[in-house]
């Protein structure tokens, strides 16, 4: 299994209470974790970087349009580049930098349509981050419904084997850094 995937699984496990949560309060849990994670990507990528690109281009004598496309392009590809990094953030390795490079290009690939819309969603509301905030937030809490449901409906014990295998994941990592850094 994809170890990413895992982790942020395990994530939304443990947010939403895992199996003991009654549904309701799992939703509500999901929605207040990606409100939190939506309005900080939106705010910055759109809110902040979309328009500082606009600027940018315009103050280049851009016509509108142009400053336009050129900021949607770079910061659809910023928010794409900041998502295929989350196949690492659980601190896995992969086997090899392969199997990285072509897990982080599919996360690029993967998110990168979604940035598109979110920064195309903002500019044609006259520069208005509230549509992209509502589209972000129903996609996200969506899926995480959807993997959460998956979760629910796996086996117990296959849960626990996938969990424990990337907490010792972890902590063998944590180990192996912990003796590297001793060692200068």
């Amino acid at each position: 299994a994809d170890p990413s995937l895992a982790a942020q699984k395990e994530s939304l496990w443990r947010i939403t209470g895992g199996a003991a949560a009654a549904p309701l309060t799992s939703a509500i849990a999901i929605i207040f974790w990606q409100l939190g994670a939506v309005l900080s990507e939106e705010l910055y990528y759109r809110g902040l970087l979309l328009h500082a690109f606009q600027r940018l281009a315009l103050a280049a004598t851009a016509p509108t349009l142009t400053a336009n496309i050129l900021a949607l392009v770079v910061s659809t590809a910023l928010f794409a580049l900041a998502h295929a990094d989350w196949a690492q953030a659980d601190g896995t390795q992969y086997d090899n930098n392969d199997q990285r490079e072509k897990r982080g290009a599919e996360w690029f690939l993967q998110t990168a349509p979604f940035g598109a819309l979110f920064a195309l969603l903002c500019l044609l509301t006259s520069d208005r981050i509230l549509a992209p905030i509502i589209t972000h937030l129903t996609l996200n809490v969506a899926w995480c419904l959807a993997d959460l449901n998956d979760l629910r409906q796996a086996p117990r014990a296959q849960l626990a084997s996938v969990f424990d295998d990337l907490r010792s994941s972890r902590q063998e990592q944590m180990q192996q850094q912990q003796q590297s850094s001793s060692s200068f």
